[in-house]
């Protein structure tokens, strides 16, 4: 979900809006919100879902002004803080080489 005013509805339409609004960051949340709320339990009791992808985290972006996709610096990814350390899960970010050793791009 961008954090759009409407992005609830369209979530796909990355040009809804096209500006970041303290609406738009609140819905993205409780997008997030939501989406855990529905799976949270369901999920560890039944191993239903692998896992997540939270689209998109960059080393660029975010804050209040960014109205795309990325959770970094908005409510939304005080949500997720929330919802990983309340369930104890641990983060490991290993930076990996975009190839292996050796490989080169044509």
């Amino acid at each position: 979900w961008p954090s759009q005013e409407g992005c609830s509805i369209e979530p796909w339409n990355y040009y809804r809006q096209d500006t970041a609004t303290k609406v738009g960051l609140e819905e993205q949340a409780r997008c997030y919100k939501s989406f855990i709320a529905a799976w949270d339990d369901e999920v560890r009791e039944a191993d239903a879902i692998a896992g997540v992808l939270w689209w998109e985290w960059t080393s660029y972006g975010g804050g209040p002004t960014c109205n795309n996709y990325t959770p970094k610096g908005k409510p939304a990814e005080k949500v997720l803080k929330e919802w990983f350390k309340t369930n104890g899960v641990q983060v490991a970010r290993q930076k990996q080489p975009a190839t292996q050793p050796g490989v080169t791009l044509p």
